[in-house]
């Protein structure tokens, strides 16, 4: 954005706005931001995930579930202390 290649950018939260310091290239934030919060993604081989029994296939869902609720709970309220 500071070399004028890109005029306008979507795809973070408040948080990461802040904290990329896009903040010091662009003049305005406008919000609500189409993106909440930060998420991240997780990915497995699905034959690898396939030859997993249940019970560990079931540990990776509940893992992968609490962090991205862990994760969007963390980017939810840093966003809020950004925006102040």
């Amino acid at each position: 954005m500071s070399t004028g290649v890109t005029d306008a950018f979507n795809g973070r939260s408040p948080y990461r706005f802040v904290a990329v310091k896009l903040h010091e290239v662009a003049k305005y934030y406008l919000g609500p931001s189409l993106i909440n919060f930060d998420m991240e993604d997780m990915f497995m081989n699905m034959r690898a995930f396939s030859q997993l029994p249940p019970e560990l296939q079931e540990v990776m869902n509940i893992a992968t579930r609490v962090y991205a609720f862990e994760r969007a709970s963390t980017s939810a309220y840093a966003s809020v202390q950004a925006s102040n």
